[in-house]
Order: structure tokens, then C-alpha cells, then sequence
């Protein structure tokens, strides 16, 4: 465009002291002269006239990628600020119950965001269909690895929230659905060690029967019991991000053993 302007200037320099010359040669009375000149002042008129129109040409290429260069740097602003706020969440390589709700709901926020950055990258992509049009071929694989790089970093960015959501409810429905197992397991062991402690007298030798043949269906009932305690400390163990249910269980365990000590 810089060039073009250049010769416009020369062009209208040149147009304009030939227009002084038209004027001394209006005083002169040679027809064809005259003619001649005034062809060749046609000619200046139409070149300035192309010179202008290809200036504006120029000027709009140039608005035109100004505008798709703001939109990709928008884009990128705009992705570096939600990355930063995704990193304390994403970037973390295990996870604790506690604050796993306000993580998820980082996390599902971000998320929300998905819709405006499609549409940034829409914008973008659309502008750079007109700015494609415009430019050399030479110059159209610079413009579009910028772009499919900005695409990309968005894509990768929506996998990385997408996938720390996915292993976060994973998460809270496993602690949900273990914190369940130990809530009934503490009921049944206070239930039974209600039962085996309870050494009230019995007044008869059918009750006093009957009373040991319960301690004995108790007992078996808390031996059968062993398994589904077994599979919830293995539980226990293999569950990520939950310390303070795993010390429950422990102690659980420890409870469950007293248990079966006094049945024997």
C-alpha cells in the first residue's frame, strides 16, 4: 500500500504540472497539438484514478487483517484467562473429597464458557476466509497454523475441563456410594454389638435356651458378615482422595474383630 501511495503522489505531481502546461498551451492555436496533450492528460487522469481505487483496495486488505489479528488475539486473551483459573483444578494429579464440590463447580462454570468460544473461533475462522482471499499464496500457511493453533489450544483446553469433570463425579460417586456402605455397616455393628452384650437374666431354662440359641444364629450372622466387611476395606483402600472414611473403616474393622471375639 506504502508504494502505491508513493506513486500516487508522483502521479498527481506529474498530473498537475501538466495541467500548467494545458494552460500555456490553451495560448497557442495548434489543434493537434493540443490533442495530443490533451490524450496524454487523460491518460494521467486515468492512471490516478486506478491508483486511488487500488489505495482503497490496499486499505481495506489492511483493515480486513487488522480485524482477523484482533479477533485471534482476543481469543488467545480470553483462553489464557480461563486457563488460568482451570489450572488449579486441571492441572492437579489427585484429588480430595474436600473442596470437590467447589472444584466441580469450577470446573462446570469453565464448561459454561464453551458456547462464547466457539463462537470466538467461528469469528476468527470467518475472518480469515476474507483475509485467505486477499493474500499471496506464499503468505496463507502462516495464517493458517495461526489459526488451527489457536483451535487446537481451545480444543485441548475443553478436553482438559472435560476430563477432570468426568474423573471428579466419578470420584464423588464413589465416595458417595462407599460413605453409604460404612454408614450401614457402623448401624448393623452397633445393632449386633447391642445384641451379644446384652446378659440380662433369664428366669427360665427355655429362656435361658432360647437366649443362647440366639447368641449362636448372632454369631453366625457376624461371621457372614466378614465378607462384606473384607470387600470394604479393600475398598478402602483403593479409593482415591477419601482419607477420612478410610480411617473410619479401620476402626470399623477393629470394632468388627472386638465382635467376633466376644461371640466365641
Amino acid at each position: 500500500m506504502h508504494g502505491y501511495r508513493t506513486l500516487a503522489q508522483d502521479v498527481n505531481t506529474h498530473k498537475s504540472i501538466m495541467k500548467q502546461l494545458q494552460e500555456k498551451l490553451g495560448a497557442l492555436s495548434d489543434s493537434e497539438a493540443t490533442t495530443k496533450f490533451n490524450s496524454i492528460l487523460a491518460s494521467y487522469e486515468d492512471l490516478s484514478k486506478n491508483v486511488e481505487e487500488r489505495i482503497v483496495v490496499a486499505e481495506r486488505h489492511v483493515s480486513d487483517h487488522e480485524t482477523y489479528l484482533q479477533a485471534l488475539e482476543k481469543s488467545r486473551d480470553w483462553l489464557s484467562t480461563l486457563s488460568a483459573e482451570a489450572a488449579a483444578v486441571t492441572d492437579e494429579m489427585t484429588l480430595e473429597k474436600e473442596g470437590a464440590d467447589a472444584k466441580l463447580a469450577i470446573i462446570e462454570n469453565l464448561l459454561h464458557h464453551k458456547v462464547e468460544g466457539d463462537q470466538l473461533i467461528e469469528t476468527c475462522h470467518k475472518q480469515l476466509q476474507t483475509v485467505l482471499e486477499q493474500t499471496n499464496i506464499s503468505g496463507q500457511p502462516r495464517l493458517l497454523k495461526e489459526f488451527e493453533d489457536q483451535k487446537k489450544a481451545w480444543e485441548v483446553f475443553l478436553a482438559r475441563c472435560s476430563d477432570a469433570q468426568t474423573k471428579l463425579c466419578q470420584l464423588c460417586s464413589r465416595w458417595t456410594e462407599f460413605e453409604e456402605i460404612v454408614d450401614d455397616l457402623i448401624t448393623w455393628t452397633k445393632q449386633k454389638e447391642s445384641q451379644v452384650k446384652d446378659q440380662s437374666l433369664r428366669s427360665t431354662q427355655d429362656a435361658k435356651q432360647a437366649h443362647l440359641d440366639k447368641l449362636r444364629s448372632i454369631e453366625e450372622e457376624i461371621f457372614a458378615k466378614g465378607e462384606e466387611f473384607s470387600k470394604a476395606s479393600e475398598q478402602s483402600q483403593a479409593i482415591e482422595g477419601e482419607s477420612e472414611l478410610s480411617v473410619k473403616m479401620s476402626h470399623l474393622i477393629t470394632r468388627y474383630q472386638a465382635l467376633k471375639n466376644l461371640t466365641r
